[in-house]
């Protein structure tokens, strides 16, 4: 927070399951983009902390006559797809995971509040796994950080999972015209925003060692793989309705991140 504030940003730190802090922030926000999150840990706790979060902003939003929210959500929401036909915005959510649940659960409750006219735009962002310099969470990062260290990956079924990483920096382009271009429109709409590339686990592995020159130690865990085994979406809608599309490569994105910050 501290780093932020030296920067001139107004940070305001609480516990957003309560609401804690909102009541702080600056009036006159004209949208917010609600990306807090818990991925990974206890079940109800995910759960609890993502329903609740979500449900905080909304109501904040109602108090304070806040317009319009762009919620990342996630593509965990589908469940299985495949390489033939990646998921879209119509098909019907399935999702395996906690975090997963938690998320389209919070989608049900921002588009509740635009239908009870409590928020008048809101835009859900379902992304692949987010990677690039100061994330800190996640699947990639994760990998990447024990590949960096030299350290062997641990990797469950056989490293055919399917996966389509967005790097943050596509990411921050697309929030930049959402925020700047008038891109919010009235309502509730949903987008999938996908990665350039859609690769295995193991290839994923095969290229962080090779940006990093780090030999790569697999351990096969002897577990099956965690679902969705293929989890990779079709970013068309976007691309029609916002002419926006993911333009990082695998390979460049890691190099986009500073060795010196890396994992």
């Amino acid at each position: 927070a501290e780093m932020y504030r030296s920067k001139g940003w107004h940070v305001v730190v609480g516990d957003l399951t309560h609401g804690e802090g909102l009541e702080k922030l600056p009036s006159g926000i004209g949208c917010i983009v609600h990306a807090a999150a818990m991925f990974r840990g206890d079940t109800n706790l995910i759960l609890k902390n993502n329903i609740l979060s979500t449900f905080a902003v909304a109501r904040f939003m109602e108090a304070r006559q806040i317009p319009a929210i762009v919620f990342l959500s996630t593509a965990a929401v589908y469940g299985e797809t495949s390489l033939q036909r990646p998921a879209t915005e119509t098909d019907a959510p399935n999702p395996p995971t906690s975090y997963g649940i938690s998320k389209l659960i919070g989608e049900f409750i921002l588009q509740q509040a635009v239908v009870l006219n409590r928020i008048q735009s809101v835009v859900v962002l379902r992304c692949g796994n987010i990677y690039g310099p100061r994330c800190t969470k996640g699947m990639v990062y994760e990998l990447a950080g024990r590949i960096i260290k030299g350290e062997s990956i641990q990797i469950d079924g056989d490293g055919s999972q399917v996966r389509d990483p967005l790097h943050v920096d596509d990411l921050t382009v697309l929030l930049k015209l959402l925020l700047g271009g008038g891109c919010i429109r009235p309502g509730f709409t949903v987008y999938n925003v996908s990665g350039k590339t859609a690769l295995t686990v193991l290839e994923l592995a095969k290229i962080i060692a090779e940006v990093f020159g780090k030999k790569l130690a697999v351990a096969y865990s002897g577990k099956p793989a965690g679902l969705p085994h293929i989890l990779v979406l079709n970013s068309s809608k976007i691309a029609d309705d916002l002419h926006w599309e993911p333009t990082i490569e695998l390979r460049e994105g890691f190099l986009k991140i500073p060795h010196h910050s890396a994992p």
